[in-house]
């Protein structure tokens, strides 16, 4: 007979001039500048705030964004369970965006440190959320960290607050392409879990020109709405106890109809986290016959004995079969223990039963499947 085994576990941005300013020169310029930073007062908003280019220098006229608003391909959902490390990646997207310009200059680019409109939030220094350079997304337990990728000084977590110290690259005329890596990381331990909130933000950057003056460019970035599933505590089935084959003692053609052989031993033995104390609770099903809900387990179509079947038993006594599933009123669930760290041993043993009066000799073969789930 085989025993085969499931592992069912079942800121608002705060905007400075960099450089020297010279607006008293250029009262077109003051009155930008004005309407500007009118701009960056505004609102904490669920709307998108977004900034346009805003040329200090006449040369850099010419760049734009090219294309529509950015959205960070997040996927629908992610999973964390709950003994998650505080800062651990569960999952990340990357957006890309290109600037044109008609120029074809050499300057100082400033460090991607970004100045970053955050609805209801505001960072005047970096963002501070659980000690980590993160945002908040709207669920307990979850932050969003900006990591930047080429032309954008990366792979450096970027933060808010202020223009980082310029190095020195090209710029040429035409389209550059740029991007950014948006994760999703634990933040503390979850028991729970939801949907984030949709947010939409604006980011600068400084490109600063010969002049000294900074060249501020802001997308639209649109990050959506995802699921987060938090997984329970599981337990791991051992390698030990992923497949077993129990070979069964065998029994007389001419025992009576519900005579039981000799039984045979075995294990199934689990290694369990245990950071959260859950009831744990198995079911066999009947690999051979699905809808069996009884306490005998049918024989495979290549065995050639008749009249018999299997029986497997706990610590308490016969078990039944139920489907393979983790619902809570699934029929013939046991209960076996509370999760605990470390090592778990469920003892079991099988035999073969006669199940008429009248049996012909052969082999006797069997397969069951068990389910684990945790309430």
């Amino acid at each position: 007979m085989s025993i085969s085994k499931l592992d069912g576990s079942t800121s608002i941005g705060h905007f400075r001039r960099g450089g020297q300013s010279n607006t008293h020169k250029h009262p077109v310029r003051r009155a930008l500048a004005r309407i500007r930073n009118k701009l960056a007062i505004l609102p904490r908003r669920i709307l998108p705030v977004l900034f346009g280019l805003v040329c200090c220098n006449a040369a850099w006229a010419g760049c734009s964004w090219v294309g529509p608003a950015i959205s960070v391909p997040f996927a629908s959902s992610y999973v964390a369970h709950t003994n998650e490390t505080t800062g651990t990646v569960i999952g990340q997207a990357t957006a890309r965006f290109t600037i044109d310009c008609s120029v074809d200059t050499s300057v100082q680019y400033g460090t991607p440190n970004q100045l970053i409109s955050w609805p209801g939030t505001y960072y005047p220094q970096f963002f501070e959320y659980h000690g980590q350079y993160l945002l908040p997304s709207g669920l307990e337990g979850i932050g969003i960290r900006i990591i930047g990728g080429e032309n954008t000084g990366g792979p450096s977590v970027i933060y808010g607050g202020g223009f980082g110290t310029p190095y020195a690259g090209d710029f040429p005329m035409g389209s550059r392409s740029y991007s950014l890596t948006y994760q999703v990381v634990v933040t503390s331990r979850m028991t729970k879990g939801g949907f984030t909130q949709a947010r939409a933000f604006s980011n600068a950057y400084r490109l600063g020109g010969t002049s000294g003056d900074p060249i501020r460019f802001g997308p639209n970035i649109v990050v959506s709405s995802f699921r987060v599933d938090v997984m329970p505590p599981t337990c791991m089935v051992d390698s030990s106890s992923v497949a077993q084959t129990v070979d069964l003692s065998e029994i007389s053609a001419k025992a009576a109809a519900g005579s039981v052989g000799a039984s045979k031993g075995f294990n199934l033995s689990l290694t369990c986290d245990g950071q959260e104390q859950k009831n744990i609770y198995v079911t066999f099903s009947d690999v051979n016959k699905p809808a069996n809900t009884s306490k005998i387990l049918s024989l495979s179509p290549d065995s050639t004995a008749k009249g018999v079947g299997v029986q497997i038993s706990n610590s308490v006594g016969t078990i039944g079969y139920g489907a393979d599933t983790t619902a809570d009123d699934t029929v013939n669930t046991w209960y076996v223990q509370p999760t605990a760290l470390g090592k778990i041993n469920i003892p079991m043993s099988a035999a073969l039963i006669r199940t008429a009066d009248t049996a012909s000799p052969g082999t006797a073969n069997a397969q069951a499947t068990f389910t684990m789930s945790y309430r």
